[in-house]
């Protein structure tokens, strides 16, 4: 009987690891994306110097 209550008890345990690791892991690479996802939006912003010739045609008078 303690034997089998033993392996209950380790076999639980190895179950809350392998849980709170997935959990860590599924936090690890939404972090990672999120990440990921931030870094492309600031390469894909306009360059300053465009934005400023967008602004000064927004601003001309017309002909």
């Amino acid at each position: 009987m303690s034997e089998s209550l033993m392996g209950t008890l380790i076999g639980s345990l190895v179950l809350v690891i392998a849980a709170i690791s997935m959990v860590s892991h599924y936090r690890r690479e939404h972090r990672r994306e999120h990440r990921r996802a931030q870094s492309d939006f600031s390469r894909s912003r306009i360059h300053p110097k465009v934005e400023i010739h967008k602004r000064s045609l927004k601003t001309a008078r017309p002909k």
